[in-house]
């Protein structure tokens, strides 16, 4: 081929480009590289087409090509920054579009691109900046304007923030992603009735958006009190918001959420298992989310013991001292946090030590069923006999589960990467079952128990599961009483750990909760439950720790973790599991 056949089949191929035949140009493109491997217009868009189609990597590479031979075109770094942004490298990403900046302040598309990485990078303040500068090169573009006024609304600037939604609409008034935004907008003001029809109006729009779907099935459950039933059409966009984006986390466990409500919990687990899979699988990505934000002195050293456990009981390889060093770096490297929390926020540098496997599943124990049973020798008779008899029900049970069921669960919660929730003030650490901590022994022993002891739980049906563990805190969870029917809450730490077998268990009050109660009164009102056990005379019940004992109990009783003395060190942290059955009669 000669030299003068390149252009002709470069212009043929930007021809097909700009005509929406990907296929032919992509053809073309490589025609073209074959006879001139070093052509950067058709390197860069040949880029371009490829991540069209989903295929970041390679894109990346002949992009790369590209700017190393013309490293002052802004366009060949925007799309190096798109690719790097596709592979989830966020911070390469805002780096080459800020270089695309620096060779054309005006480049079409890299302020808006650098907006969207700084705002996942949690900058939002950067991201604002970005994003009006944005608005300003393109006035017409209502894409820009919804996502400036996303990230005003995400700084609390709700009035700036409805504007820039205002204006996006004015330019498009068909433009779905605006609408979804004030809808959101209007959840954050807790307007939720016209967030509903925001959403609505988003679907009507664009009847194939994931996002407006999913949206739309969490603010009718939001809608809800606590284990409401929901109304059929936020089950249908749920499940119809997984069916356009499978890959969407926030859908399935909008799913998981309705299933649940619906009774339907083992349904509800697998798609709360989806969603995690997505979310927490190691590498990183989804860095907005909370859990992936802020971190402490108390969760980070928990890690760091976790991962010594794994590496000294085999169950890591070779990359597990280089994983330890770098926690101890970033736990080194932790900044003071604000003067009312105990959480400091992740820096771009500990996000660069830790974060493709910080509050990630990249180690999770496998824990089947059991197929002789999970639930111990229990007397039947006598443990409903305790219950029904000592009003308005408590009992306590040793030897819950069998030696082979306590030895599986002890290992899934040693050995595996779900304590994600580091936000308690007393330094505890929270897993729950939506969020990664469930495995089939789990589930199976949540299905036993109702078997096993039906004159307590009668019809009520497994509802939550959760675990929380402890170092050696003195404090644990203060008083609180749980939304559910009946709380069955056990111990799996051996009883040498505990110091003080006198205490470490839980303490209960006798007396259920005032009807009128809602969701917020029973977690987090100290006083007004106070009040309440003083009132009412309620007789206290302080239950000792004993490992593989369980306390059953009228989840309307008022209760709290009792004074906590374990010795140091990971395999002596305490680590209770809570299971709730059932709504409250009558309450909502």
């Amino acid at each position: 081929m000669s030299n003068t056949a390149v252009p002709d089949l470069l212009s043929r191929a930007v021809d097909r480009h700009r005509a929406g035949d990907a296929a032919a140009a992509e053809a073309f493109y490589r025609q073209v590289l074959a006879e001139a491997p070093d052509q950067p217009d058709a390197l860069h868009l040949l880029g371009l087409v490829l991540l069209a189609k989903g295929n970041a990597d390679e894109a990346l590479e002949l992009v790369r090509k590209a700017v190393a031979l013309a490293p002052a075109n802004a366009d060949y770094h925007v799309t190096l920054g798109t690719a790097e942004q596709a592979l989830g490298w966020l911070d390469e990403a805002a780096a080459s579009y800020r270089r695309a900046l620096a060779a054309n302040p005006r480049v079409e598309g890299a302020h808006n691109n650098l907006g969207t990485v700084l705002r996942e990078l949690s900058d939002n303040e950067a991201a604002v900046s970005a994003f009006r500068q944005a608005c300003e090169i393109t006035p017409q573009a209502p894409e820009v304007w919804t996502n400036y006024g996303m990230t005003l609304k995400e700084s609390g600037r709700l009035e700036d923030a409805e504007a820039a939604i205002r204006r996006a609409l004015a330019i498009d008034p068909h433009w779905a992603d605006a609408h979804s935004e004030l809808g959101s907008l209007r959840m954050k003001q807790n307007r939720t009735d016209e967030a509903i029809a925001a959403y609505r109006t988003a679907v009507a729009i664009n009847p194939d958006d994931a996002r407006a779907h999913d949206d739309l099935g969490w603010a009718l459950l939001a809608k809800l009190a606590p284990y409401q039933p929901p109304p059929t059409d936020a089950l249908v966009h749920a499940k119809k918001a997984v069916e356009l984006d499978g890959n969407r986390w926030t859908a399935w466990e909008n799913l998981g959420n309705a299933l649940s409500r619906l009774d339907h919990y083992g349904d509800a687990v697998r798609a709360f298992g989806r969603s995690r899979s997505i979310l927490r699988r190691p590498g990183g990505g989804n860095e907005r989310h909370p859990t992936f934000r802020g971190t402490s002195r108390a969760k980070l050293t928990h890690d760091i013991e976790q991962i010594q456990y794994l590496i000294e009981h085999r169950r890591i390889g070779v990359e597990g001292p280089e994983l330890l060093a770098a926690y101890r770096s970033a736990l080194d490297r932790l900044p003071a946090p604000p003067p009312d929390s105990h959480v400091s926020e992740i820096d771009a540098g500990m996000r660069e030590l830790i974060g493709a496997t910080y509050n990630r599943l990249w180690n999770v124990a496998d824990a089947p069923e059991i197929s002789s049973g999970a639930i111990g020798r229990l007397d039947r008779a006598a443990i409903e006999r305790d219950y029904l008899g000592r009003e308005p029900g408590i009992t306590w049970v040793d030897g819950l589960l069998t030696q082979e069921a306590l030895a599986s669960l002890r290992r899934f919660c040693l050995e595996s990467t779900v304590w994600f929730d580091c936000f308690y003030r007393n330094n505890y650490l929270g897993a729950f079952a939506e969020d990664g901590f469930m495995c089939p022994l789990l589930w199976q022993i949540g299905r036993e128990l109702p078997q096993r002891l039906p004159g307590i739980f009668g019809s009520h049906t497994l509802r939550k599961v959760w675990a929380f563990k402890y170092g050696d805190e003195i404090k644990g969870i203060e008083s609180h009483a749980d939304f559910a029917a009946i709380n069955v809450n056990f111990w799996i730490t051996p009883d040498e750990a505990n110091s003080d077998p006198a205490s470490g268990g839980l303490v209960l009050w006798d007396k259920e909760a005032p009807a009128e109660w809602d969701f917020a009164t029973f977690n987090y009102d100290q006083q007004a439950m106070d009040d309440f056990i003083s009132a009412s005379e309620a007789i206290t019940h302080t239950v000792p720790y004993r490992c593989n004992r369980a306390v059953i109990f009228n989840s309307d009783l008022i209760h709290r973790t009792d004074d906590i003395h374990f010795h140091p060190g990971y395999e002596n942290r305490r680590i209770n599991v809570t299971f709730l059955y059932g709504v409250r009669e009558g309450r909502m």
